[in-house]
């Protein structure tokens, strides 16, 4: 790569090329000549120059109808994927998924990964194959795959990110499946939160924002996941501005709940040792809004007023405290008290 480009490279760009073509030495060559022409970033895909594009399509171009099937399929699932739930994208099964499979890999274009699963032998095949599919057909593949993994009944982090990816490519294309890419979206969030992949986190609640139409609790509800993750990264002044705008959506649809986890949100971004007569407010106002019976979200709220009001030096607020202290006492001692009820508490680290 250095004697191509003819000066030394960089470590992300050397990345780039290396999972883009697996080693292939004519990648090599022809990837570090385009790269840097067209103003390599290292968070960018590798773009396939118009030399390795040709050579590509003249290999898959020689392969069965039946092998050129299954490679659109698996461009759509990933640069590796599930060689049954390709050939479901495409309609191949049996015998004739097996030819298909056989001739792909004799081709060199796939590598067996195992039984069941396979690989593009280069990150540049699986996207030549892919960009030289129609979006009409890549909007069918990606519905398909969507549906199809949601059948499965995804458990696994992986796997609900996977499922929200193919549903937001269906909303770019069809607005009717925009609510359903938007709480697949929040899903993957919450799953990448368990993993805490903050920065995941907020990039899934982001494109989730993106495909809400108008204010709904589910849209208040997002604003409020995202305002906390933001929080959570250090970005306080952004997430506030998120958490804010949810208590707003809350206010305007009339949904307790939202209202309560975005005063929430709100409320941990006050520093140890100080109190906010703001957040304080707006904490009583959601104890009110969710009602005595809720054993959830109002023993956190209390909670957290009660560490609001032990550092204000007032007559009034030592009472509060106390009141609010033996509330959140009997609500954790209760005999049927619930995991989510000491989750929840657990949480706010008092």
């Amino acid at each position: 790569m250095a004697e191509v480009a003819g000066s030394t490279v960089s470590n992300a760009l050397i990345e780039t090329i290396v999972n883009a073509t697996n080693g292939n030495p004519l990648y090599i060559k022809e990837l570090t000549e385009h790269l840097p022409q067209t103003g390599f970033d290292s968070s960018d895909k590798a773009a396939v120059p118009d030399g390795i594009r040709h050579t590509i399509e003249l290999r898959v171009g020689s392969l069965s109808p039946d092998a050129q099937s299954l490679l659109r399929g698996g461009a759509a699932l990933g640069q590796s994927f599930d060689l049954q739930l390709a050939g479901r994208l495409v309609s191949l099964a049996g015998e004739q998924l097996l030819g298909a499979v056989e001739d792909a890999l004799l081709s060199g274009l796939l590598v067996e990964e195992s039984a069941t699963n396979a690989a593009f032998s280069h990150g540049l095949v699986a996207t030549t194959v892919y960009e030289g599919t129609s979006l009409a057909r890549r909007l069918a593949l990606h519905r398909s795959a969507a549906t199809a993994l949601t059948d499965l009944i995804p458990d696994s982090a992986a796997q609900i990110v996977n499922v929200a990816r193919h549903w937001a490519f269906v909303a770019q294309v069809d607005p009717t499946a925009r609510s359903v890419a938007a709480r697949w979206s929040v899903l993957a969030g919450d799953a990448a939160a368990a993993s805490a992949a903050v920065d995941e986190v907020i990039a899934c609640f982001e494109r989730a924002l993106a495909m809400y139409d108008g204010p709904t609790a589910e849209h208040g509800d997002t604003l409020a996941r995202l305002g906390a993750a933001l929080t959570t990264s250090g970005k306080l002044v952004e997430g506030n501005e998120r958490l804010r705008r949810a208590l707003e959506c809350a206010e305007f649809v009339g949904d307790a709940s939202v209202f309560a986890r975005a005063t929430l949100g709100l409320a941990a971004g006050v520093r140890y040792g100080q109190s906010d007569p703001e957040r304080i407010a707006e904490l009583e106002a959601a104890i009110v809004k969710l009602g005595p019976k809720e054993m959830v979200l109002r023993p956190a709220l209390l909670a957290t007023l009660g560490r609001q009001l032990g550092f204000l030096d007032t007559p009034e607020a030592d009472t509060r405290r106390k009141e609010v202290a033996a509330l959140v006492v009997e609500a954790g001692s209760a005999p049927d008290v619930s995991d989510k009820l000491l989750i929840s508490i657990g949480n706010l680290r008092d």
